[in-house]
């Protein structure tokens, strides 16, 4: 058993998956900012303002273990958490791209990557995952798009709209519809999951005054 290449393995993936960014504003850092330096200039494509590919997989336990009991179908949780914590580790090597733009090249070498960075042990039930034909890959696919609009929630409306309009090229005053029309195909599966997140936006229109 090689323990010194396991260890460095996990050492690699572990600071890939701090050093990649995602779109994503991280509300808490960015109020943390500017509540020590009050002159700092807030801009969306800021590195010291974008969650990390770290905090946005270390976030969907948190989700799925929260959602599971209200599931209307039968998913095994402890599966979906295993697809959960690499669902994203290609991007260690492709990097970050905006959900609403990435092409389905890219998304081939997103799987390529991953499967040259996780054991072979693991391929099946990742690839699995990316080929969404079963409960517990539908349920780690729903929440990975599902996160990002809980999080937007929680961060400020004029920030999330104005990044989102200059990023995927929409009118801010469409953000909402748009942001909503592509994620909620994933959710149509289940129906707690549609309803729940049909309410997230609910609750942002609300919050947004629309």
């Amino acid at each position: 058993m090689d323990y010194s290449k396991i260890l460095d393995d996990l050492i690699f993936i572990y600071q890939g998956y701090n050093k990649v960014y995602r779109k994503s504003t991280q509300p808490f850092i960015q109020a943390n900012i500017q509540k020590h330096f009050p002159n700092y200039q807030f801009h969306h494509d800021d590195i010291i303002v974008r969650e990390s590919l770290l905090e946005h997989t270390g976030s969907l336990p948190i989700i799925a273990v929260h959602l599971h009991p209200f599931m209307d179908q039968g998913v095994d949780l402890g599966k979906s958490l295993t697809m959960l914590a690499f669902h994203d580790i290609g991007e260690l090597y492709v990097g970050d791209e905006l959900t609403f733009t990435k092409s389905i090249d890219e998304s081939k070498k997103e799987i390529e990557a991953a499967l040259s960075l996780i054991h072979p042990s693991q391929h099946k039930i990742y690839l699995e995952m990316s080929q969404q034909q079963t409960n517990e890959a539908k349920f780690s696919k729903s929440l990975d798009k599902l996160a990002p609009d809980f999080l937007e929630l929680l961060t400020d409306k004029d920030v999330v709209a104005k990044r989102l309009s200059e990023q995927a090229n929409w009118k801010i005053v469409e953000v909402n519809a748009k942001v909503q029309e592509k994620k909620r195909p994933y959710m149509l599966w289940s129906k707690f999951l549609t309803g729940f997140h049909d309410y997230l936006f609910e609750r942002r229109r609300q919050l947004w005054q629309e």
